[in-house]
């Protein structure tokens, strides 16, 4: 494996943890269940097209 494409791997990698302590600090009282879900909605309308489909086949609901 190249010493970029392993930097690359790295970067992802550090941009994953950080995603998943977010969500770990992130406290569901602060917003109601309606705010969340027009959060989720509205970055699910903003996802290019192939992606929307892939959540519609896996299961998502609007």
């Amino acid at each position: 494996m190249s010493q970029k494409k392993k930097s690359l791997d790295a970067l992802q990698e550090y941009e994953l943890c950080l995603k998943m302590e977010a969500l770990k600090q992130f406290d569901e009282n602060m917003f109601s269940l309606q705010d969340i879900e027009e959060v989720l909605n509205n970055a699910v309308n903003h996802l290019p097209d192939k992606c929307r489909e892939y959540l519609f086949l896996a299961g998502w609901r609007d």
